[in-house]
């Protein structure tokens, strides 16, 4: 679902609205072919440590500042496409997160005695 289907709380800005909806998904995908919003609303998911899959259209122009997120992150992938594949990348992405999102629930679980092991379904008691 993309951030702008999702009705607006009119307590929000758009940074806000952003960041409340990307702090409760279980991972984020940010399409970056173009300069547009997501210039602002991907340094929160960088700055929160989400999950963030980050999709560039092959020959599209993006910005530099936006690249080279998943160097130095354990939860960024970086991802070219092509459009007629363009679903075959997402589903990688998206096999990517999910992984993420089971390693980091195990980790924590390990990590913080009141947490229970995740179920199968990936989320802690």
């Amino acid at each position: 679902m993309l951030v702008k289907d999702i009705p607006d709380d009119f307590r929000y800005n758009l940074i806000q609205k952003a960041v409340a909806i990307g702090s409760v998904s279980r991972f984020v995908v940010v399409d970056d072919s173009s300069k547009s919003g997501h210039l602002a609303e991907l340094p929160e998911a960088l700055r929160n440590d989400w999950i963030t899959v980050i999709l560039r259209m092959r020959g599209s122009e993006p910005s530099f500042l936006t690249r080279g997120a998943s160097v130095t992150s354990s939860v960024v992938l970086e991802r070219e496409y092509v459009v007629d594949k363009l679903r075959a990348t997402m589903e990688e992405g998206v096999q990517w997160a999910e992984a993420r999102v089971e390693e980091l629930s195990l980790t924590f679980a390990s990590l913080y005695p009141w947490r229970k092991e995740p179920d199968a379904g990936g989320t802690a008691a």
